[in-house]
């Protein structure tokens, strides 16, 4: 389950997936998820290209791992890039002065903070949904049929 607060329909560069408001940046989180029912943790981050800083406008979405603007979170953080933490927003990103890109993604932290929020045992959302997927059989379940026989990887 995800969702998206921005990318390159939005007008500043914002928080993809920001749990609360940022009073100190308001341009940077325009949508909420403590205003909202649903609470994600997207696997990748959303960059914003030719900007100042986190809440300024943008003029690009730059390159990304499969998509324009959408890096896998294993690519993340970019080299030359240096992270912050926001707690309040419960949000992370990246921002690289020379090359003026941010990038806003999720990490161990914020799902954390984000799950803390859940309740435990038969009460807990997070793995009633788990189960209901796995009891439906709505995940696959078959074994890997690739076969990439020049790779030096197990397939």
């Amino acid at each position: 389950m995800t969702y998206r607060y921005a990318g390159r329909f939005s007008a500043y560069s914002s928080r993809r997936a920001n749990v609360f408001d940022d009073p100190y940046i308001p341009n940077s989180t325009p949508f909420n998820t403590d205003q909202a029912i649903v609470l994600g943790m997207p696997l990748y981050g959303r960059s914003f290209v030719a900007t100042d800083r986190l809440g300024k406008p943008f003029t690009g979405v730059g390159n990304g791992s499969w998509e324009a603007s959408v890096s896998d979170y294993k690519d993340l953080p970019r080299p030359g890039a240096k992270e912050y933490v926001l707690d309040r927003a419960v949000a992370k990103y990246s921002y690289d002065l020379t090359a003026r890109t941010l990038i806003s993604y999720d990490t161990p932290r914020s799902v954390e903070q984000k799950s803390s929020g859940d309740k435990s045992g038969n009460s807990s959302l997070i793995a009633t949904a788990a189960n209901a997927l796995r009891h439906a059989r709505c995940l696959e379940r078959s074994a890997n049929v690739l076969n990439y026989s020049i790779s030096q990887y197990w397939n």
